[in-house]
């Protein structure tokens, strides 16, 4: 037994956590908290009680392992993980297109966001979002806010017995251009606070757990910029923000492309492609059917721009800034130019609903080919949940099926895409596909499949 570092409690063997003040314990010989330490970590989140079958990571006044520096996009993270506690404890995209969505500026569209979600008022919150990023996500929130709260682990979509509670945030703007802008996160507080006799019945465990070391609830505040002199992080955490018909939004693609860019190049992106793409013609195809030729008729690697003009403008113009590092990459493996071929088999498109149509791949190929070349650099094909891949060097496919349980998940026996109807063509839609899965398996899934995860993940 030994005593706490901060306040001189004795403790019991085997506490990972002072009962009296909540300092972190060490594993080694006790010392001293660092300066400048936050008063304690965040439930589920760093070296809080684990929430859900999470264990607790690292403490906030415990130094990062030397030699290793917390990275901005690592705080971001931790902010909007908290975030996504005070949105119900599970990241829902769902906004709502109304006169009011947006915001007149880009740091009112960053301070809505974070208060709306630290309010847990979800509808505020998500229509600061980018709305031709997120469009078509309504359902998939709706089901599954309703399968959590049958569950039992949600009232109306909040987590009961939480609070976030967001305090002189301070943000700084840099305009990228004339419609994009990246906005800081120089200064703020977060407060958090977990009453362990309100939490759901699903974290009884974890709730006893919380009683023993912090008594019947759980209360800190963290200061942004005391977080970022612990770490060592040089770049305040950010949200980039994009000017859609006179409204600010904050975007998840550019901002968390922005992130990886940093992080592999030390600079950002090039936002003056982003205004020129703005005055681009978009690719479109006659039929929703055939999205995916112009697709593929639209790729070369010496216009990866003309590729991004097939794409919902909404979406591949936000990749544009980020095009120079692609074509560097390219230059430096010194590839061929390359081109695609596309053969629909069996492809299938359902009626028109709300602007977007289905796309079923029953059976279809995808060739490409070295321009140098008469045959196939390699072929790629889909038949049901089933696929195979070749290369020329390898005439001998690697094929597999989707599991079983995939197809039960879904309820679906084939690939699909969603095309979205733009400028009287069409043109396919990643983000829209990405929540048609989504919806799909929301949709399959029981309030007790929710219990039976839940269960498991304890």
């Amino acid at each position: 037994m030994g005593n706490c570092s901060a306040c001189g409690q004795p403790l019991a063997e085997g506490l990972r956590f002072c009962t009296a003040c909540g300092t972190p314990v060490a594993a080694g010989p006790m010392s001293g908290p660092a300066p400048g330490a936050v008063s304690g970590p965040a439930p589920g989140a760093v070296g809080g009680p684990a929430v859900a079958g999470h264990q607790p990571a690292a403490a906030p006044g415990t130094p990062p392992p030397a030699g290793r520096r917390l990275s901005g996009g690592a705080l971001a993270g931790l902010l909007l993980a908290v975030l996504a506690l005070g949105l119900g404890g599970f990241a829902v995209w769902k906004v709502f297109f109304s006169e009011d969505s947006g915001a007149d500026s880009p740091e009112e569209a960053v301070t809505e966001l974070l208060e709306a979600g630290a309010d847990q008022d979800a509808v505020a919150a998500l229509r600061m979002l980018n709305p031709d990023e997120v469009k078509g996500a309504d359902e998939v929130y709706e089901a599954l806010n309703d399968r959590m709260d049958d569950a039992g682990m949600t009232d109306d979509g909040a987590v009961s017995g939480t609070s976030l509670t967001v305090k002189d945030l301070d943000v700084e703007v840099e305009e990228l251009s004339e419609h994009a802008s990246k906005v800081s996160l120089t200064g703020g507080k977060l407060q958090v606070k977990v009453d362990f006799d309100k939490l759901p019945d699903q974290f009884a465990e974890q709730a006893a757990v919380g009683r023993d070391e912090y008594g019947d609830s759980f209360t800190r505040e963290f200061d942004l910029a005391a977080l970022r002199d612990e770490f060592g992080i040089d770049e305040a955490p950010f949200l980039i923000t994009v000017e859609v018909d006179g409204r600010w939004y904050v975007s998840p693609i550019a901002t968390v492309a922005e992130y990886i860019a940093l992080d592999a190049t030390g600079h950002g992106g090039d936002w003056a492609a982003y205004e020129e793409g703005l005055k681009r013609k978009s690719r479109t195809a006659d039929a929703p059917e055939d999205v995916l030729g112009v697709l593929a008729d639209s790729f070369r690697l010496d216009d990866l721009d003309g590729f991004l003009d097939a794409l919902p403008p909404g979406q591949g113009n936000l990749v544009r800034p980020y095009l120079g590092f692609v074509e560097d990459a390219i230059h430096e493996e010194g590839l061929p130019e390359m081109s695609l071929d596309y053969e629909p088999v069996d492809v299938r498109a359902g009626e028109e609903r709300d602007g977007l149509a289905r796309v079923d791949l029953g059976e279809a190929r995808l060739r490409l080919f070295a321009t140098e070349s008469p045959s196939a650099a390699g072929e790629f094909g889909v038949d049901g949940l089933c696929f195979y891949a070749r290369s020329s060097d390898d005439p001998e496919p690697d094929s597999g099926c989707l599991p079983e349980e995939f197809s039960e998940a879904t309820g679906e026996d084939s690939f699909f895409v969603m095309a979205r109807k733009r400028d009287g063509g069409w043109q396919l839609d990643p983000m829209a596909t990405l929540v048609a899965w989504a919806d799909a398996a929301v949709g399959n899934i029981s309030s007790d499949d929710v219990m039976e995860l839940l269960d498991l993940a304890g």
